[in-house]
């Protein structure tokens, strides 16, 4: 736990310096304990290592982005209501956001293969997070089917999600100043 708090502060330094809009995070594992075991635990961390960068460089920390989980074992954050619960435990602090991986989100069972799902995916990050803590997108198609619960990476239009639901999602007008960051396999070297 110390390493991996000792990385985060390190990240948020150099994205600070270099002007990024923010750092995106993994949460991790709660290891069998459950989602409520650890919440208070992974808020004050965050909030430490925000506070420890802020101090070092003299001024505010850059947005620490919460990735939402593909589902597997014990992940955090496998839900938009998880990553609420930890941006709300952590005082609804102004430096913590979210980043939608779009395979994560359609591995743990949300569907946007249409303009009505894909608007009711943007009303739930709304009414559950804000949008104004949305980030970026991690954009990536998927190999495994809907609510499969597993991390597989596709490329664009190559998976289980397509052109068009990648599409619908993506171009959905509340999202025009959102960016889109383009994480595939990718093909030979």
């Amino acid at each position: 736990a110390e390493k991996s708090y000792e990385c985060l502060v390190n990240n948020l330094i150099v994205a600070t310096r270099i002007g990024s809009k923010g750092v995106v995070l993994h949460v991790g594992s709660h290891r069998g304990g459950g989602f409520d075991a650890v919440v208070d635990q992974i808020a004050a961390t965050f909030l430490r290592a925000l506070d420890e960068v802020g101090t070092i460089l003299g001024r505010t920390s850059c947005r620490l982005l919460l990735e939402n989980a593909a589902g597997t074992g014990g992940t955090v954050g496998r839900s938009f209501d998880e990553l609420a619960r930890l941006i709300q435990t952590a005082g609804s602090d102004e430096r913590l956001g979210i980043c939608i991986d779009t395979q994560h989100l359609f591995a743990s069972g949300v569907s946007y293969a249409t303009k009505a799902e894909a608007d009711s995916v943007i009303r739930a990050i709304e009414d559950q997070i804000g949008l104004s803590r949305l980030g970026c997108f991690h954009l990536n198609d998927s190999k495994v089917p809907l609510g499969s619960n597993r991390d597989r990476h596709e490329n664009l239009g190559d998976g289980e999600i397509g052109k068009t639901a990648l599409g619908w999602l993506l171009s959905h007008p509340a999202l025009d100043d959102v960016p889109a960051l383009l994480e595939v396999p990718g093909t030979g070297d």
